[in-house]
């Protein structure tokens, strides 16, 4: 998924409560649009693909209250 399809996303499924970004690689850009418009999201597994601890801290700093943070492990 591009950032701007993660961006589209965030402002198109505000009441999203569970993001599977595995083999995306996610910007900082790209969490703060997720934490300012989806308010109810709880689940977020990511990949290693992650930019940065940078990015994470968008939803760090925010409303949101993600309850699991998991990362994608493969075999």
């Amino acid at each position: 998924m591009s950032e701007d399809a993660l961006i589209a996303l965030a402002m198109h499924c505000p009441n999203i409560t569970a993001l599977y970004l595995v083999g995306n690689s996610v910007t900082r850009r790209g969490l703060e649009v997720v934490a300012a418009h989806c308010h109810k999201l709880k689940g977020l597994c990511v990949s290693t693909t992650v930019g940065s601890v940078d990015a994470l801290s968008a939803l760090f700093s925010s409303e949101v209250r993600v309850t699991c943070i998991r990362p994608y492990r493969t075999a």
